[in-house]
């Protein structure tokens, strides 16, 4: 059994702009994804023309898609405060709400292609703000 690392991060998404934050092993090794957590700190409404778009990739954020995207659009639904919304691999327990796209090695991450989370906020309405926490396993020594 490898070893397990867990690492939060708060984001605030302003409104009509793209913000990320990134996910680093801390010790230098090649750490492959389990599991991310998003919680809404704010509820957003779904909306056509304001609304938010976050995704997860492997490397700077134009990566590998690790998850398919999710818009507050009114076909996508809106956030709800504190509701988490649990992206991962589908052998996890409990089952995530939303299974990875991606597997295998496109799950590893280092220091030269953390982890990227991105909201982008399209409109001029009111932002938002998340929680997120990514599980870990530590599965080798980076080559």
């Amino acid at each position: 059994m490898s070893a397990e690392r867990l690492q939060t991060q708060r984001i605030e998404v302003v409104a009509g702009t793209v913000n990320r934050c990134s996910f680093f092993p801390d010790d230098g090794r090649v750490w492959k994804l389990r599991y991310i957590k998003y919680m809404p700190d704010v509820s957003v409404t779904a909306n056509d023309t304001n609304y938010v778009t976050m995704r997860a990739y492997k490397g700077d954020g134009t990566g590998t898609p690790i998850h398919a995207a999710r818009s507050t659009t009114v076909a996508g639904t809106g956030f709800t405060r504190g509701t988490v919304l649990d992206y991962g691999v589908s052998t996890e327990l409990p089952a995530p709400d939303v299974n990875f796209t991606a597997s295998g090695a496109d799950l590893e991450i280092t220091d030269a292609n953390p982890l990227t989370i991105q909201f982008s906020h399209t409109g001029s309405g009111a932002a938002a703000a998340f929680s997120i926490l990514a599980r870990f396993d530590v599965v080798r020594a980076a080559s």
